[in-house]
């Protein structure tokens, strides 16, 4: 929600359970020099439909499809609060049209658990392109496991050369790995809300 919605929402009985951080991280003090120059020069970015992405990054390989995502599970974890995850949910959301949305999910999960997975895009801001992570699930009782997905995240960034990482986050312990990992918070919005 903006914070005229929340306010909005909250006069028609609408409780607070959360709030959105927005993360944002340079891939290199070098990625902030050439952003410099090129909006300087004013030189036109490259096109964002034009990215060729890895089959396979880190721990992780790209999905093609809903029916190769490991999801045995309806949740991820225990006592939290998340949205459904569900392959028909994937589909709609992701699946609906080839090379918009990027999915990679981790090739070493056993059978019994979700897999963990993170959603890409390039995503033109400030001016020049970054990369975006649109959504990404993980057992918050394993830190290794957001590690790895950024670590995963961070080297797709690099092997496509785009300038930055914008990621998103509804929970304090991924709000303390993303500043761990050192990303600069940008916004903080209230966005869960809920009647009684």
């Amino acid at each position: 929600f903006s914070e005229k919605s929340a306010i909005i929402h909250q006069k028609m009985g609408a409780k607070k359970i959360g709030y959105l951080d927005f993360y944002e991280k340079w891939g290199s003090n070098f990625s902030k020099l050439k952003f410099i120059f090129q909006r300087g020069l004013k030189i036109k970015s490259k096109s964002i439909d034009t990215y060729t992405f890895p089959k396979s990054i880190g721990e992780f390989e790209l999905v093609e499809s809903v029916e190769q995502m490991q999801l045995p599970n309806l949740n991820w974890n225990k006592d939290t609060i998340e949205t459904i995850r569900n392959k028909a949910y994937l589909e709609w959301r992701f699946f609906y049209k080839k090379n918009r949305y990027f999915v990679y999910q981790s090739k070493s999960t056993s059978e019994s658990e979700n897999s963990i997975y993170f959603v890409v895009k390039p995503y033109f801001y400030k001016g020049v392109n970054w990369l975006r992570v649109i959504d990404y699930r993980y057992k918050i009782d394993k830190n290794n496991q957001f590690e790895s997905l950024l670590n995963a995240v961070e080297k797709l960034r690099n092997e496509l050369n785009l300038y930055g990482v914008l990621i998103s986050s509804s929970l304090e312990k991924s709000n303390r790995l993303l500043e761990k990992n050192n990303f600069n918070l940008t916004d903080h919005e209230v966005v869960l809300s809920t009647y009684p």
